[in-house]
Formats: C-alpha cells, sequence, structure tokens
C-alpha cells in the first residue's frame, strides 16, 4: 500500500512513464488513503505533471 503523498507521487509518474495512460481507480486502490491519492492528484494536475479526466490520468504532450 502506498501511504505518503510522495510515494503516491513516485508511483503515478513511473507508471505513466511505462504505460502512458492508467484508469484513476487502478492507482487508487493501491492508496492507504483515498483522499490523500486526490489531494496528490489534483496537486500533479495543477502543476503540470500529469492531465485527467473523469477516469484516466496520463502524460501531458510534450511540445
Amino acid at each position: 500500500m502506498l501511504e505518503t503523498e510522495s510515494e503516491i507521487r513516485e508511483y503515478i509518474l513511473e507508471y505513466l512513464q511505462e504505460w502512458k495512460t492508467c484508469r484513476i481507480a487502478a492507482i487508487n486502490c493501491k492508496c492507504k488513503s483515498e483522499s490523500m491519492f486526490f489531494n496528490v492528484l489534483v496537486v500533479m494536475v495543477a502543476n503540470g505533471e500529469v492531465e485527467k479526466d473523469n477516469n484516466f490520468i496520463w502524460l501531458p504532450k510534450k511540445e
């Protein structure tokens, strides 16, 4: 289980670098705290590290 914000963030970035896209629920179920996962995800979207819709997250396209 992913327990800290840094563990969650690192896992998301590593996963997306390998697979490019992921269902939000697939990563959420690996986290000890659902609210912490969504807090991390909101910050990552605000910082431009990832993009998301209602079901999926992915790395932003490089220009």
